[in-house]
């Protein structure tokens, strides 16, 4: 999903910036889109190779972090800077609540 919204943010900058729309909430630009894409582009490639390589601690505690940097980052925009909404950000929160749940408890079985 990351990697699809960053061509969204690079094609669509404007529209791909749509989740901040809270009552603090800059206005959009699309340097802040690219950011944005970049740290989907990054993160990613970070989930890949950990997929890729799914016995690496380094690189599986790396792509655990991934996801709560993304918890984090659409926690904090809605609840403490309120530059985005819950009701847009909610999308981006199931996919990495899911892919944390899944690494930490089955992180026993991925790793030696």
């Amino acid at each position: 999903m990351g990697l699809l919204h960053t061509v969204v943010c690079y094609i669509n900058p404007l529209g791909s910036m749509r989740q901040f729309s809270g009552p603090r909430a800059p206005p959009p630009t699309s340097v802040l889109a690219h950011v944005y894409g970049m740290q989907n582009l990054y993160t990613g490639f970070i989930r890949i190779l950990a997929a890729y390589n799914i016995d690496n601690a380094p690189l599986y505690h790396l792509a655990i972090l991934t996801y709560v940097g993304t918890i984090f980052l659409n926690g904090s925009e809605t609840l403490i800077w309120k530059t985005a909404r819950f009701y847009e950000t909610k999308y981006a929160y199931l996919p990495a609540l899911i892919g944390l749940v899944w690494l930490v408890a089955q992180r026993d079985w991925y790793l030696p």
